[in-house]
């Protein structure tokens, strides 16, 4: 009886060693080896083939934050040598139309932020990204449609950039056509949504007329006279103003439109050197429109050494040498024979017999005709 129930208790154990080895060997079978990358390691760590990505990341206590990104997704069921990557979302400062709003995201591309942010935009504005001291600036073409399309799918829109400067920061990285859909944002950015606006502004302006002059030969030389009045024009400028949320920043000229034509002045100069006064006719060098005076015996002689007589005058000889010949409009035919303190410059002091004539003259303009 005992060496039955030994051959009972030997198969037993044999098979319950059977059951385990092929237990073992499903367990075995059934283990997959998995990729985990977060937070800047990677993990590999054994799963089996009816566990999920969430499941794994449950089992390794990683917790994923509402904007975290994993690929595949939490429901994907594990396969062999599978690599699970997990984004962490950043913060991102976005400010536009006087306020600003933290996004929290993955590292997507600057205009998606947008979106996030719930802003749109137009053709001509303008994103400034700053992160340290570093900056980058950028105008969206005319083709940039808004918003775009979420992660994961292609980007409809498309872009042209023209690249700008930022003076402040020497002259930071630009970017070429079609970058800005290529560059993600990172921890820290600063995204500035400049609005831009242009209109145009109307400026009138004066034209100066011009001087136009002819010759009349029937003038004596050094005269003129106007036939015709000039006339100013007016000219408008149109400008393009363009400001950078609602900052003027540039002016720049598109066209000008002439409103009203000038009309030139037309002068007619003097060219002859001979007239007739009293009936005489004489030729003359040169004519001056001089300020004149009148002064009388005084028993004294002139500068030239001869008593003074009807016919001589008193000049500054700087203008008039002594001794020139002359006709005087009012007076007649005299001689440049003296001179006086108070004669300077364009002046000219008459000799009349009395004193009551020169009162009667007084102080007047005469035409002065030198004589050859």
């Amino acid at each position: 009886m005992s060496r039955i129930r030994s051959k009972r208790a030997t198969l037993l154990i044999t098979s319950l060693l059977t059951l385990g080895l092929l237990l073992g060997s499903l367990a075995f079978a059934t283990e997959k080896t998995v990729t985990i990358e977060v937070d800047g390691s990677v993990l590999e760590t054994k799963v089996l083939l009816t566990s999920t990505v969430g499941e794994v990341l449950d089992q390794n206590q990683i917790v994923l934050g509402d904007q975290d990104l994993v690929e595949p997704s939490r429901e994907t069921a594990i396969t062999e040598d599978l690599q699970i990557k997990v984004t962490r979302a950043l913060a991102v400062m976005v400010r536009a139309d006087g306020t600003s709003r933290e996004v929290r995201t993955t590292p997507v591309d600057v205009l998606r932020v947008l979106t996030l942010a719930g802003l749109d935009w137009d053709a001509n504005d303008i994103l400034k990204i700053v992160n340290g001291q570093s900056s980058k600036e950028v105008s969206l073409s005319s083709s940039v449609s808004s918003p775009l399309s979420v992660v994961g799918e292609s980007v409809a829109a498309r872009s042209e950039l023209s690249s700008r400067g930022d003076a402040e920061l020497n002259a930071p990285p630009s970017w070429g056509p079609n970058q800005i859909h290529k560059e993600s944002v990172i921890h820290g950015d600063e995204i500035e949504l400049i609005r831009v606006t242009q209109r145009e502004f109307a400026v009138d302006e004066p034209i100066a007329y011009e001087v136009e002059k002819t010759v009349d030969a029937t003038m004596e030389p050094g005269t003129t006279k106007i036939l015709q009045q000039g006339k100013s024009g007016l000219a408008r400028d149109i400008f393009l103003i363009t400001c950078h949320n609602g900052q003027e920043v540039q002016r720049e000229r598109m066209r000008t439109d002439i409103l009203v034509q000038p009309q030139n002045q037309v002068i007619a100069m003097g060219e002859s050197f001979s007239v007739s006064r009293g009936g005489q006719r004489f030729d003359f060098r040169e004519a001056r429109n001089m300020e004149s005076t009148a002064y009388t015996y005084t028993g004294n002689r002139t500068a030239t050494g001869v008593y003074p007589a009807v016919g001589m005058v008193a000049v500054d000889p700087r203008v008039i040498p002594l001794g020139s010949k002359m006709y005087i409009e009012g007076y007649g035919y005299a001689t440049a024979t003296d001179t006086g303190g108070a004669i300077k410059g364009n002046k000219i002091d008459l000799f009349m017999e009395t004193y009551s004539q020169c009162m009667n003259w007084g102080r007047r303009n005469v035409k002065v005709y030198l004589l050859h």
